[in-house]
């Protein structure tokens, strides 16, 4: 923990920064319902796992995407 409130405070003396995000698995995409950056297989794959372990809610990439809600792709 102290590292990373050094890493922050560095960061902050040195102006305005944006933190980033790297974690890109199968539990936070399936979480963040943005499907529609993969191949259909895949997202039959993340739907499932949704569907399986979160609670059931209508997702729309779009809006999804709108709300910053979705993760930058690699």
């Amino acid at each position: 923990m102290q590292l990373s409130q050094s890493i922050v405070a560095n960061l902050r003396s040195q102006g305005h920064f944006m933190s980033i995000h790297l974690r890109f698995d199968k539990d936070m995409l399936s979480f963040a319902g943005c499907f529609d950056i993969f191949t259909r297989h895949e997202e039959k794959i993340l739907m499932k796992y949704r569907k399986e372990n979160f609670a059931d809610k209508k997702l729309v990439y779009s809006e999804r995407r709108a709300i910053r809600k979705c993760p930058l792709t690699p």
